[in-house]
């Protein structure tokens, strides 16, 4: 049983409107800090567990990530280039 049917004019994301930073790097595994380095400016950094849920935001390039139970995270760091998104394991 249809209550309504909704028509998307636009994609709301699709791939070519993804910029990507190809000059992020970082540490995996981590287990205590996360060290994000980048030529271009880091505006952000969110980290999501894999339920999608944000479990932390910052604008720093060394966050403190002790506190996060051991598991797979989703990390996504937004530069002045572009946006790069990355997965890590926390020890």
């Amino acid at each position: 049983l249809l209550d309504a049917i909704y028509k998307l004019s636009e994609p709301v994301m699709s791939v070519s409107s993804l910029t990507t930073d190809q000059s992020v790097t970082y540490n995996n595994p981590i287990k205590n800090q996360l060290n994000i380095n980048s030529a271009s400016a880091i505006e952000n950094v969110s980290i999501y567990n894999l339920s999608g849920a944000l479990v932390k935001n910052t604008k720093e390039q060394i966050i403190e990530v002790s506190n996060l139970t051991a598991g797979l995270y989703m990390i996504e760091v937004t530069t002045s280039v572009g946006v790069n998104r990355f997965k890590v394991i926390k020890q």
